[in-house]
């Protein structure tokens, strides 16, 4: 490692709700960070008493993966025990994640600083999608503060979209007389992600956000708020289950469980359970409660809505009409328009191009049972007869290949 590849921070600045980070950078940290635009973070609460300590904790999960993945150094003043300590485990699942990259780096810090409080609330990540509204409904019963980041899947400039999610996540929390919290970060621009991807594109064939930030850097912003809070826990839904194992995601149980600060710790939630199996229980939830319960999952509209037009909505449309559900009922404007356009579409996308045969395979099952060849809608009967499984044997036999080199490989590594 080379001595002048280092960033060192000079100073946290907090006024009101908002956190500026001051820092210093040299050699290869001018090639992965913007120079003209540090990191800021804006609460929608007073956070200057939040100990330097806690509020650091936002910009290290961000860089840190930065500085193991090209051996830099980080110098800090000070820092949280229970966050100190849970470094080399999160480390380790990175390793683990990524057997091709030598997980290196090392941080310097001036001062350990123990913070402690009595625990009172649970927080749960909030995006309205149907990972973190299987968790919401799952946890009811705890009460838990929603949290949303403006800046993740809803760029800073796109105000007419925020406005929208954040109309959504407020009738949300009223409607389950839960508190909520929303967060405005620059944690995607402040680095620069295309130059990050470029290298691990090159070291793993991997990309930055999905594969090394999105899950720390989502949960650091979350240690002030737990802090204020007292919160003994942070929920984080599951995007994956054990059986897409050998889908690489930054936001894992083997990383995400193993981060902790003061007195909170993080808790990857939903793991066990398939996407449909989500479905089916907010579903469930709806028929219980009496209560139509809308979904965010649309990854094309820049407006905060469901385009039901894209390959994410359409899904999600499928996956509910399989539970026998209106998808009118859960924040879709699923029009008889939009119905004939989809049908007609679908049955030509090739659905597997786009690496989702489970979910589809599983909402599949799930229809058959619900339906019978004779109450099979005339429109839907391509989906009950679509060979999903068929046409991806040559691909599924290709990830067993893969898988097992892999797991050959992160042997040969740990022998070394």
């Amino acid at each position: 490692m080379n001595n002048t590849d280092c960033i060192e921070i000079n100073s946290i600045k907090k006024i009101g709700g908002r956190i500026e980070y001051s820092y210093e950078l040299s050699g290869k940290w001018k090639e992965f960070l913007n120079e003209k635009e540090n990191m800021f973070i804006e609460y929608d609460c007073n956070i200057e008493d939040v100990p330097d300590s806690i509020a650091i904790i936002p910009l290290l999960c961000n860089i840190l993966p930065i500085s193991w993945v090209f051996d830099l150094t980080i110098k800090v003043n000070e820092i949280d025990e229970q966050f100190y300590k849970c470094i080399p485990e999160v480390k380790n699942g990175y390793s683990n994640m990524h057997p091709m990259i030598p997980m290196l780096g090392k941080i310097e810090i001036n001062k350990i600083e123990e913070n402690t409080y009595e625990p009172k609330t649970v927080g749960t990540l909030f995006s309205g999608g149907v990972d973190a509204t299987n968790t919401l409904v799952q946890h009811i019963n705890e009460k838990p503060i929603l949290l949303t980041l403006w800046g993740s899947d809803i760029k800073l400039d796109d105000e007419e979209g925020w406005k929208k999610v954040t109309e959504h996540h407020i009738g949300v929390a009223k409607e389950y007389n839960l508190e909520y919290s929303f967060i405005k970060t620059n944690f995607r621009t402040f680095l620069n992600e295309i130059a990050l991807s470029d290298c691990v594109r090159n070291k793993e064939n991997r990309e930055w956000w999905h594969d090394f930030q999105h899950g720390i850097g989502i949960l650091g912003h979350i240690a002030p708020i737990a802090y204020l809070k007292k919160m003994n826990i942070v929920y984080i839904a599951s995007s994956s289950t054990p059986a897409t194992k050998n889908f690489v995601c930054a936001s894992d149980p083997t990383i995400d469980n193993y981060l902790a600060y003061a007195n909170c710790k993080i808790i990857h939630d939903g793991y066990e359970f398939t996407r449909q199996d989500k479905v089916h229980n907010i579903c469930k939830f709806s028929k219980n409660n009496n209560k139509n319960i809308p979904l965010r999952v649309c990854w094309k509209s820049s407006g905060g809505e469901n385009c039901c037009e894209c390959e994410k909505c359409y899904r999600t449309i499928i996956e509910i009409i399989a539970e026998k559900r209106n998808p009118n009922d859960f924040g879709f404007n699923f029009t008889e328009e939009k119905r004939r356009k989809m049908m007609k579409k679908c049955p030509k996308m090739e659905l597997v191009k786009y690496n989702y045969v489970n979910f589809y395979s599983d909402a599949q099952e799930v229809f058959i049972k619900n339906y019978s060849e004779e109450e099979t809608p005339k429109d839907l009967m391509w989906f009950r007869n679509y060979k999903f499984k068929e046409k991806t044997k040559y691909k599924l036999f290709i990830e067993k290949i893969y898988g097992k080199t892999k797991q050959v490989i992160r042997k040969i590594i740990r022998k070394k």
